[in-house]
């Protein structure tokens, strides 16, 4: 059997913004994510502008909220993780029609590992496109961290 693939990234995912998102729990996911948190999505239905901070990602959830319903997302699976802050997972929630919509979502902890400060959404066959980005971020992070 391969190697449990596990990070603070995927921990944080699954023990503190996966309940929050089950909950419906705006506020609580809200306390999760840094005050420059961006959000950007390469998803066919919900490309544009994306999330330049707290405030305007709550606003997208609370819309989110309203069309999908509680405890309808399904557990992670985490596809990849880089170093201890980056992390891509895929997970599906069911609309109130009953519709699934998997996605795969790239995210990245603050330095301290206690908030998100950047997430990026992808449709599940963009999967190659997830992993540069993955990529892209980390080499990002050894960069910074190396100054």
């Amino acid at each position: 059997m391969g190697e449990e693939l596990e990070n603070a990234a995927s921990d944080f995912m699954a023990e503190r913004v996966d309940p929050a998102m089950l909950a419906t729990d705006a506020a609580r996911l809200g306390g999760l994510l840094a005050p420059h948190f961006v959000y950007e999505s390469h998803r066919r239905l919900s490309r544009g502008q994306p999330a330049r901070n707290r405030a305007e990602f709550l606003s997208y959830v609370r819309q989110y909220f309203d069309f999908v319903p509680p405890a309808s997302m399904t557990p992670p699976d985490v596809v990849a993780v880089r170093g201890e802050r980056l992390a891509v997972v895929g997970a599906s929630t069911f609309t109130i029609d009953g519709d699934e919509l998997r996605a795969l979502q790239i995210t990245r902890l603050t330095p301290d590992l206690n908030q998100l400060e950047w997430a990026g959404t992808y449709e599940p066959e963009q999967l190659d496109e997830a992993l540069a980005e993955l990529d892209r971020q980390h080499a990002a992070i050894i960069g910074h961290d190396q100054k």
